[in-house]
């Protein structure tokens, strides 16, 4: 079998693109996702002899992840194979980062096809959770959790909110891309407030607290988004005020 550069190419941006939608189906075609991306990946740069730049960002992760296992390994009371393996495994998350981050200066990754796939599938999900909180089931006639969690498609997994908050900014910047164009306040403003909304009724409380910071960080950032966020930040405290008053959920 002869796969050309082009085709590896392919492969990888197919795989990539697949990332986001993993998530939808569980742990074993995630990681089964994540495995074959670093394949792809690590024989696209070995094919290509792409050069690996270790700039203070890519330092400073790799200082992180290697703290953190050395601090985990150092507190763990029972030590053994499965400790490392994990720890070991942890590493992926560092690789697909140096790999993605060299493919993409060398212009091996369509980014922008990525960033779209999130921006859509999060619309979607939030959507779903909506009509869950409106109708009493899903776009797949799926119930709330317990009639307190309203997932989604994810039915008995509260994770709903943690994958909206965890794509929000990939998505975000594929809705930033569209800043030339005329409605882009209102795109920005209205995905934004349903995303947050969709996490508050979810009833996941960190991913919801991890987002408002985020949008904190932005607001503080880039000032083209300041109006944008304090309105989002307006709707988002009007939203909060009705369900905690009138919704035992979220109260």
């Amino acid at each position: 079998l002869v796969v050309n550069k082009y085709k590896i190419e392919h492969f990888f941006n197919f795989f990539l693109v697949l990332f986001p939608l993993s998530f939808l189906t569980g742990n074993l075609i995630i990681n089964t996702n994540l495995f074959v991306l670093l394949i792809f990946g690590a024989f696209t740069i070995y094919k290509n002899n792409l050069k690996l730049k270790f700039d203070l960002v890519t330092i400073f992760l790799i200082l992180y992840f290697f703290s953190t296992i050395f601090s985990t390994l150092l507190n763990n009371e029972i030590p053994g194979t499965q400790i490392y393996l994990k720890s070991f495994f942890y590493l992926r998350f560092l690789f697909l980062f140096i790999i993605l981050k060299t493919l993409s200066e060398n212009d091996f990754v369509n980014l922008n096809l990525l960033f779209k796939v999130c921006f859509y599938t999060t619309t979607i999900i939030a959507f779903d959770i909506l009509l869950q909180f409106i109708f009493g089931k899903n776009i797949i006639g799926l119930s709330p959790l317990y009639n307190e969690f309203y997932t989604g498609i994810f039915g008995n997994e509260k994770i709903a909110g943690g994958y909206l908050q965890e794509f929000f900014l990939l998505s975000l910047i594929s809705l930033i891309n569209l800043r030339d164009k005329k409605y882009y306040n209102i795109f920005f403003i209205f995905f934004t407030s349903l995303i947050l909304f969709s996490i508050i009724i979810s009833g996941n409380r960190v991913p919801l607290i991890l987002l408002l910071f985020s949008l904190l960080i932005l607001f503080l950032f880039i000032k083209s988004l300041r109006i944008n966020i304090i309105i989002c930040f307006i709707i988002f405290g009007l939203f909060f005020g009705y369900l905690f008053k009138f919704n035992e959920s979220v109260n």
